[in-house]
């Protein structure tokens, strides 16, 4: 939605979109591979799924409202932040970070390679192009 909204920002929202989308296609794709066999990494996931629910109910209703009434520049890059630095993104990139050997992550560190630190890159970007990183982030 960014991309698309945001003109002078296109490129950067496009490339990450591009990457988070090979995100959950490998994400999805190890889960096919590996869930049925039972060895799928137990801390890519939070065990419980209530907070899981919260988060995409949550995103769902920022996505309706941001369609009805697009964000400025500084919410769009700051809401990007708060959404990378999320309980999902942390249990992940946890995940990816074990010192574990098991095939799936060595899979999953290997293919993840650029899609890690979008946290870091937003924040640069945001620095470079003088927007405001909130004081919550």
């Amino acid at each position: 939605m960014f991309y698309r909204i945001f003109e002078e920002d296109k490129d950067f929202w496009w490339q990450l979109k591009i990457e988070e989308k090979n995100h959950s296609f490998l994400l999805e794709s190890a889960k096919k591979a590996f869930f049925d066999s039972n060895k799928f990494p137990q801390g890519i996931v939070s065990a419980s799924l209530e907070p899981l629910i919260d988060a995409n109910n949550n995103l769902r209703k920022m996505i309706d409202d941001f369609s009805s009434n697009p964000p400025s520049r500084e919410i769009a890059f700051n809401t990007a932040l708060k959404l990378e630095i999320s309980a999902g993104e942390i249990h992940y990139q946890e995940a990816i970070r074990q010192p574990d050997e098991s095939e799936i992550l060595k899979i999953l560190r290997k293919l993840n390679g650029e899609d890690k630190d979008h946290e870091r890159r937003i924040r640069e970007y945001m620095e470079v192009k003088k927007i405001k990183i909130l004081k919550a982030f």
